[in-house]
Parts: structure tokens; sequence; C-alpha cells
């Protein structure tokens, strides 16, 4: 039987031969070669990159295949991600498992409860780059955005027929 080498830290992953694995004696080769790996693994349609082969194929899978093999028993709407399915399905139920801590308003997924604590936290990620002007949730601020493009377009349309 092969002896393995002694070692503090194990890097596996998969290759084109199977199982890899590489052997580290201190925390910094390991995290280093740890990052390095994440690099390799990278979508050839639009070079986005994965941290696994798994996160990578069912990105290729999902984005570039279209393929959604969970399907909802109620609408018969398909999604690539069973936990997408799951916060689907509260649309049918009226499910809304998440609470605003501040005003308890219940949402049913946790990323809109997010946005929505923004409004009490007055966190402002999003600024309009004509303006500056601030925005709690992304979809205002291009709205916002929008605006300036109209007034534009009003504007040259004015100077033009004057």
């Amino acid at each position: 039987m092969e002896q393995l080498p002694t070692a503090r830290y194990v890097l596996i992953y998969p290759c084109s031969e199977g199982l890899f694995l590489e052997f580290f004696s201190t925390l910094p080769t390991f995290q280093a070669s740890a990052e390095a790996l994440c690099w390799r693994l990278q979508c050839e349609e639009c070079g986005r990159r994965f941290n696994s082969p798994t996160s990578l194929d069912n990105h290729v899978n999902s984005v570039h295949r279209g393929v959604r093999p969970f399907q909802c028993d109620m609408c018969e709407k398909r999604f690539a991600q069973k936990a997408t399915l799951r916060t689907h399905m509260r649309t049918h139920t009226g499910e809304k498992p998440y609470q605003c801590k501040v005003c308890k308003r219940k949402f049913a997924d946790l990323s809109t409860k997010r946005k929505h604590e923004r409004v009490h936290d007055g966190l402002k990620p999003y600024s309009c780059d004509v303006c500056g002007k601030s925005f709690s949730q992304s979809g205002n601020m291009l709205r916002h955005r929008e605006s300036h493009e109209r007034d534009r377009r009003a504007n040259y349309v004015s100077i033009h027929r004057s």
C-alpha cells in the first residue's frame, strides 16, 4: 500500500484523471494553492469563475443550456435550482417565514427581506452617476436614472425644433 505524505492540510479536487490530492505542511501555502484552484474553474462561454466543479456545471447547465429540472406541481413553472422552486412554492402557499426585526413585516424570501431592511437601516448603496442621489435598491436607482435620460431626450428635441 502506498504511503501518503504527512501533512496538516490536504487539497482535493477533480482533474481529467480523477481526484487529485495536494499536501501542504503550512497554512499559507495551502491557502495560496486553494485560491489558485478557484481561478482555474472558469466558464468557457462567459468567463465567470467558480470555486467548485459542481458550481461551474450548475452554471453552464442553467445559464447556457437552459436546463430547468425542477418543476412546480401547481403551475408547471420550471427552475434550475431546487432552492428557487422552494421559494416559488411560497407564492402558492402564502408562507412568509422571514420577518423584519423592526416593523415585523413578513417576506417569502430572505433577499426581499434584506432589501426591505435597508429602509430602516438607512443604507443606500446605489448612487446615480449623473446627480449622485443615493438609493436603497438598485431598481429604484435605475428608474431614477431613466428620468435623466428622458430629460436629456426631451431637451434634445426642444433644442432641435427651435
